[in-house]
């Protein structure tokens, strides 16, 4: 987009143009209803074609505003993706840390984040198919994100090393491949459509990852 096209800022501006009266607390939560008006309108478009139907113009039509108003919250159409995935990854990561603290022993944490995991994807299956699929073919800062969720889930995946000691000489990467191989598993099963295939990885999944521990442990023993 050129300079003609863009809205205009002030001389060494380092932001987009705020339309009046941004800052106050009425203005503050507009801008909330706003942003989620696009990030819905994001999802929908890429609910009907992916990525590559994916434009700055559509999302503000389907989401009934005009480019400038889209322009008022983001960058671009780059921005808005990445900012749509940090706001929905925090919601899915709040619901996992939920699942995680109310189990007690590690296995039962693991079994729960899983469940909580699959419940969201059913739940909010646009949402979940964005996190797990479409972010990877997204620009280099979005699968820059989805690879700093993965880390995360694997960290806490990692904790098994230290209840398990006969665990610890699994391969540095044993936590890291688990967690992608889920997500990109549930992303595919998102991408075809096969919402009612979710809540039967659950047993699959849960038996996999807590597998290299629990083998290890028996092995030792």
């Amino acid at each position: 987009m050129n300079a003609a096209q863009r809205p205009s800022t002030s001389a060494g501006a380092s932001r987009p143009w705020r339309p009046p009266g941004a800052g106050s607390p009425r203005s503050e939560r507009l801008d909330e209803i706003q942003r989620d008006r696009i990030f819905d309108s994001l999802l929908a478009v890429l609910g009907k074609g992916g990525l590559p139907a994916l434009t700055l113009n559509r999302v503000a039509l389907n989401a009934g505003m005009s480019t400038r108003t889209f322009y008022a919250y983001f960058e671009d159409i780059d921005d808005c993706l990445l900012a749509a995935y940090r706001t929905y990854a925090d919601q899915l990561g709040g619901e996992l840390r939920d699942a995680w603290q109310a189990a007690d022993r590690w296995p039962d944490k693991v079994r729960a984040a899983l469940a909580a995991a699959l419940a969201f994807a059913v739940r909010r299956p646009l949402v979940a198919r964005f996190l797990a699929a479409e972010a990877q073919a997204g620009s280099c800062a979005l699968r820059a994100a989805q690879a700093a969720s993965i880390d995360a889930l694997a960290a806490k995946l990692g904790e098994g090393r230290r209840l398990y000691p006969a665990a610890a000489g699994l391969n540095p990467l044993t936590e890291r491949v688990m967690v992608a191989g889920a997500v990109a598993l549930l992303g595919d099963r998102l991408l075809a459509g096969e919402f009612e295939r979710l809540a039967a990885l659950e047993r699959e999944l849960g038996e996999r990852a807590l597998a290299p521990y629990l083998r290890a442990r028996l092995t030792r023993l």
